[in-house]
């Protein structure tokens, strides 16, 4: 080895910065360190620049370092800017045996550094992201003078940035200190963004489409920018895959304003989704389910996508899925509103199995497993082997007032449960006083009510503390809904043939609230009882004393969340306070807000005749029976 220095100090053929090259791929060699076999190769061309192609084939950051070290005077740019993605490649794909605080702290890094600073007013900027790219993950701080200057030569070209630019620059600034700079950049970044959105976005590029509106999203960009990016995308909807459909869902569900117009790429993303079940994992399902069900509601219904959740129960049922795993599906299937007895099947047989899973559960895993049976008001063939479990493992956690005690008693009513050690607890003096300390204060109010009025007028052997009468009669005050437009009144008193026949806004002295009254005579006629009605009073029911052999017939106009999303069917909590509302004499006639606002003008009157047939099987018989119109 030293006759090959001798030879290279004495040959006059090799310019300076050539054997100076050439001399640190021997010291390497000797060093063992590993360069590409085409560096160390002969002969080498004359134009061969051995310090790039030892940067880029280096295999530690060590190397690329020592080169640093031996060579920086005669780097130029491309030199720096290969150094900086070698180093930050090397460290990312953990192939280098340093850390990142010991890369920082090294003499060649230093020196990199330095030569950065003295350079970086000739470098375009790409480049200097790229250097900020590499900087940020090697942890060096946000507020250190090199930093600095970059941020300042990148605010100087703020505008020619391309759009990828600005986005891959916002990202970096996420993690960086709080500083002047940073914080003006935060907030010019996605001004310049929108700005440049319609005239520099690649609409061709879906990728690149689906970047932007990720960012826009997060970043809350103006309705005008999202549906412009929304329909560009939807354009490229026949090049949709897995990566993108995944993309585009967790978009729609972070912008702030959702809009309706947005539901046929929502669901067109969705059904590439399902489409490509075969490359979907437990956690794909999960995550997505959870960003859909956190934007659901009345008025966003098109984050609901029935086959999707069906897909994933099934899904969870084959790949036979851990029990917690299934409970937090069925949580979020409770959400929707969506009903499927077929995974609650599942889930009640996997416990009949393994009865001890219950053992150990988590109360909250309970209070879900019995609120999805409750929601679908279904009983599982296991349910009498479940329930002494899930009631022995509650109470052990009775002393957690902040548990949801009331609604999760009431869902246990709704499968004819009655657990009287709970009722002592929720009706007495002391779990009112806690009560008041709440936050939500009304609605725990509301809730309590409810149970009781269940209990007490459906378990006929109930011997528990009843709630004070002062407390129902504060708590049902708050149930009345006097400002209700009572819009359906004209349409009941026209089918009943009785104008005066109809009273609205009728309470129970349980707190229960009816929206439209009517005394059905047995002689087939409506009573007229509009002369009861007051402004400033309410009507309870129990005060009106109708002839004898008289119906009370009660209309209920019910909104979409009593029911379940895809079976139409009453929500087991629905089903128990009809039931409460007829042991006390009252004939329910259900009116779905979501078949109301549906029908044709023409079909109003029609449905609600339907719907009295429907609970009065001999209506025709009773109208029948008597000609009287009032």
């Amino acid at each position: 080895m030293n006759h090959m220095y001798r030879a290279l100090r004495s040959s006059q053929q090799w310019d300076v910065s050539t054997a100076s090259l050439l001399r640190m791929s021997l010291l390497c060699i000797q060093r063992n360190y590993c360069f590409s076999k085409e560096i160390i190769d002969p002969p080498l061309s004359q134009g061969q620049d051995i310090l790039l192609q030892n940067m880029r084939s280096a295999t530690d950051v060590s190397d690329v370092l020592y080169a640093i070290k031996l060579h920086h005077a005669i780097m130029n740019n491309k030199h720096l800017m290969q150094a900086f993605r070698s180093i930050f490649s090397l460290q990312k794909s953990y192939s280098s045996n340093m850390s990142n605080g010991e890369v920082i702290s090294s003499t060649g890094f230093r020196v990199l550094c330095e030569t950065l600073k003295s350079n970086v007013r000739s470098l375009d900027t790409g480049e200097v992201l790229d250097a900020l790219k590499t900087l940020s993950y090697l942890g060096v701080s946000s507020n250190s003078k090199l930093i600095q200057i970059l941020l300042h030569a990148l605010t100087k070209e703020i505008n020619s940035l391309s759009l990828q630019q600005l986005l891959f620059f916002d990202f970096l600034l996420k993690d960086f200190s709080s500083s002047p700079i940073v914080e003006a950049l935060r907030i010019a970044l996605p001004v310049v963004v929108e700005s440049n959105v319609k005239m520099k976005a690649n609409k061709d590029n879906l990728s690149h489409l689906c970047d932007l509106l990720h960012y826009a999203s997060k970043k809350d960009l103006s309705d005008t920018t999202v549906n412009f990016l929304v329909d560009s995308i939807m354009k490229k909807r026949r090049s949709f895959d897995f990566k993108t459909s995944k993309s585009i869902i967790r978009s729609l569900c972070d912008v702030k304003n959702p809009d309706g117009s947005h539901s046929p790429l929502l669901h067109c993303a969705i059904q590439v989704l399902i489409d490509n079940i075969h490359l979907c994992s437990y956690f794909d399902f999960d995550s997505l389910i959870s960003k859909l069900a956190s934007k659901y509601s009345a008025k966003n219904s098109y984050f609901y996508h029935e086959v999707l959740l069906d897909t994933a129960s099934r899904y969870i049922i084959s790949a036979g899925c851990k029990f917690e795993e299934a409970i937090w599906h069925l949580r979020k299937l409770q959400k929707f509103g969506h009903v499927s007895l077929e995974f609650l099947d599942f889930v009640s047989q996997t416990i009949e199995r393994q009865p001890a899973l219950l053992n150990d559960c988590d109360p909250l895993m309970l209070f879900t497993l019995v609120g999805g049976l409750a929601q679908a008001d279904y009983h599982p063939a296991a349910w009498t082997m479940m329930e002494p479990l899930i009631l022995r493992r509650a109470l052990a956690h009775l002393d957690d007032i902040e548990l949801p005690w009331v609604r999760f008693t009431r869902d246990l009513c709704t499968l004819h449960s009655w657990p009287m050690d709970l009722f002592c607890r929720l009706f007495s003096d002391d779990s009112l006083r806690m009560l008041h300390a709440k936050e939500n204060i009304t609605l725990s109010h509301l809730q309590l009510l409810s149970l009781y009025s269940s209990v007490v007028s459906l378990c006929d052997w109930y011997n528990g503390p009843h709630l004070p009468s002062e407390f129902i009669e504060k708590v049902a005050v708050l149930n009345y809904k006097p400002t209700r437009d009572f819009s359906l009144k004209g349409y009941i008193s026209n089918v009943l043939k009785n104008k005066d026949g109809v009273v609205t806004g009728v309470m129970t002295r349980l707190g229960h609230f009816i929206d439209y009254l009517v005394i059905w005579r047995k002689e087939g006629y409506a009573e007229s009882i509009s002369h009861l009605q007051s402004s400033s009073q309410r009507i309870f029911v129990e005060d009106i004393a109708p002839p004898g052999g008289s119906l009370k017939l009660a209309f209920i106009h019910l909104p979409a969340n009593s029911y379940t999303s895809n079976t139409a069917q009453f929500r087991g909590p629905t089903r128990m306070m009809i039931d409460s509302l007829e042991c006390v004499g009252i004939t329910v006639i259900p009116l779905s807000s979501i078949v109301w606002e549906e029908l044709q003008e023409n079909e109003k009157s029609p449905y609600i005749l339907q719907q009295i047939k429907g609970r009065l099987s001999n209506w025709d018989s009773m109208t029948n029976s008597c000609s009287r119109v009032n």
